[in-house]
């Protein structure tokens, strides 16, 4: 392992930190924190003697979580969270910038401690059938929930997606031979089993399979052209107004089949109109960071289960257009450098977010922060991939 892989590991430990060390072991959970705190400082400082990076695209960022900063302040929200917030997001950006754009350490540095962590999953599903801990439920009361290390259900997609796009570029850096073959199903058969054997998240393994379907996909010419993008739109819209506009009439005919068995989406729907209400009394700047105790208040759940409806909750208007500015900018990006596979795997693979986020939120993730920056910065991936194939085919030349 090269001097920069190893540092690079060290930094990325603390992302791996999950809601389990909150309720096993809360030392090792501050341990962690103070962990990514130290990353934080370390990725600062090499972060600013890079020049060539995109400010515009940094500075509608910082503006939008400044308008979340202003939302709380206005609202006397929770001042801790912007904290930690801004930390963990913070140094995930840098993390990208400088050790996947720039430095360009082994992907295995993220993968291995990543997919070891999936690993350790499936084991503690083996011991503990019932689940490791009891988990807090939106509502503040404490209810049996069948989680792991991992996490809460909801969860496991953001990891997955983080660790298929990581194994994605390093498909592109290396070459093809059995070993690749073999590791790739692997780690296919690894992700495919926590999802649909562990998490049983019907969010999740549409995202999943949503991802997975990519390679069939891409053998439709259509899907590479530019405009594709028009058709992943419409469909995004197609399935909000769906959802909102006959989503109960729907799920009412399906309760007459599933007799009393409360359906999620059903509640889901209660919580939108929540959600739409509350937005309507602050349209502007939102509520801010708030406890889960105050959110329950306003919408009987802990978010909104909608990430477009929980920006606007949260931050209203002004941090819906920030937020619409990263959405479209993240598809410029994109569409830059269609003609290479990678570009169109990561906006298939931003489209199956977007259709997750429809009934999830992954609030302040880092790793789909993470994913969001490896867009933007996608071309300058490109480019230093580039530069690497140049140089081993020349170190192969002189040999």
């Amino acid at each position: 392992m090269e001097y920069k892989d190893f540092i690079g590991l060290l930094v990325f430990f603390p992302f791996l930190k999950t809601t389990a060390w909150h309720y096993l072991y809360p030392v090792i959970d501050v341990l962690f924190d103070v962990w990514l705190t130290i990353s934080f400082m370390c990725l600062s400082y090499r972060f600013v003697l890079i020049k060539d990076k995109k400010s515009y695209i940094s500075l509608v960022i910082i503006f939008f979580f400044l308008s979340l900063v202003l939302s709380t302040i206005y609202n006397h929200g929770t001042y801790f969270a912007l904290v930690t917030n801004f930390i963990r997001l913070s140094a995930m950006y840098m993390f990208v910038i400088v050790f996947i754009v720039k430095e360009k350490i082994s992907y295995d540095v993220i993968l291995i401690p990543l997919n070891l962590l999936f690993v350790i999953n499936i084991l503690c599903w083996l011991v503990f059938p019932n689940g490791m801990y009891t988990m807090i439920d939106g509502k503040g009361s404490f209810f049996s929930s069948q989680v792991w290390i991992v996490g809460g259900k909801n969860i496991y997609f953001v990891f997955i997606l983080f660790g298929i796009v990581i194994n994605e570029l390093r498909k592109q850096s290396k070459s093809r031979g059995i070993d690749y073959n073999y590791r790739n199903l692997i780690i296919a058969i690894l992700y495919v089993f926590n999802i649909l054997i562990i998490s049983k998240s019907a969010t999740g393994i549409i995202g999943v399979l949503l991802l997975y379907s990519f390679p069939l996909i891409d053998k439709v010419r259509i899907f590479h052209s530019p405009k594709v993008v028009y058709v992943y739109l419409s469909s995004i819209i197609l399935l909000i107004v769906i959802l909102m506009s006959f989503g109960q009439e729907l799920v009412s005919n399906m309760g007459n089949d599933l007799g009393e068995k409360e359906s999620t989406l059903t509640s889901r729907i209660g919580i939108w109109a929540n959600s739409i209400e509350m937005f309507c009394q602050h349209p502007y700047l939102g509520y801010g960071l708030e406890s889960n105790e105050e959110t329950v208040a306003k919408i009987t759940q802990s978010t909104s289960h909608n990430k477009y409806l929980w920006i606007l909750y949260r931050g209203g208007i002004v941090s819906f257009i920030f937020f619409s500015a990263v959405y479209l900018q993240v598809i410029q990006n994109l569409l830059e450098n269609f003609q290479y596979r990678i570009n169109r795997f990561l906006l298939w693979s931003f489209f199956a977010l977007s259709i997750t986020w429809l009934t999830e939120v992954y609030d302040n993730n880092v790793f789909v922060f993470g994913f969001l920056v490896i867009c933007i910065f996608s071309s300058n991936i490109i480019v230093n991939q580039k530069r690497e194939l140049i140089k081993r085919i020349f170190r192969t030349i002189v040999r």
